[in-house]
């Protein structure tokens, strides 16, 4: 959000029971348009996002997710 600072984990699996978390941490809160989480490529088929809150309250939204993958050779 533009004015809320959301805390939250993004954690990957490719089996649905070991998770690596790959982002730990806060939204900017400056903007209402995506943020991006950039993290090293790994297998995944599972996703799990664990919210824990914000600066005004201990709710999160989330209005969209996407996910994709970079290919560096063709940028």
């Amino acid at each position: 959000g533009s004015s809320r600072m959301y805390n939250f984990k993004i954690e990957i699996s490719a089996d649905g029971e070991n998770y690596k978390t790959v982002f730990d941490g806060t939204s900017s809160g400056l903007s209402d348009e995506f943020e991006k989480y950039e993290f090293d490529k790994i297998e995944a088929k599972y996703v799990k996002i664990s919210c824990r809150g914000s600066n005004a309250s201990n709710w999160n939204n989330i209005s969209e997710v996407s996910f994709g993958y970079v290919n560096e050779e063709n940028e």
